[in-house]
């Protein structure tokens, strides 16, 4: 039998971190030059007491049309906003009829030394 003396195990222990969770993803993304685009889209993270999480890492994949995916990463701003960005995307007019090629966003992860991400929590 464990002392009563003993301190708690740690993996027992409950988190005594702020939970986290994005509260909106806004697509900007825009045509540029000579038939290439833009994917961008902006992050905003917030924590369970409704107040921005800074420091933040947002790691998102962008997956295009012919299932190409890359992966993105970047560090929320004191206003728990972020942006990820991918550049010189080549339009193809196969892929949509407005001849902008498709791209889907998927947030896969974020972490932070503050923060548990709770994406159930995720508002969007």
């Amino acid at each position: 039998m464990p002392s009563k003396n003993c301190p708690p195990s740690r993996r027992n222990m409950p988190s005594t971190k702020n939970m986290m969770y994005v509260t909106d993803l806004l697509n900007k993304s825009k045509p540029i030059i000579m038939g290439r685009w833009k994917a961008v889209v902006k992050v905003f993270v917030i924590g369970s007491n409704g107040e921005p999480v800074n420091n933040v890492k947002v790691e998102g994949s962008f997956t295009d049309a012919k299932g190409k995916s890359k992966t993105k990463t970047k560090t929320t701003n004191a206003l728990g906003r972020c942006t990820l960005t991918l550049t010189n995307l080549k339009s193809e007019w196969s892929y949509g009829t407005d001849g902008i090629s498709n791209s889907l966003f998927q947030l896969t992860n974020l972490t932070s030394n503050n923060a548990d991400y709770d994406p159930s929590q995720n508002v969007m």
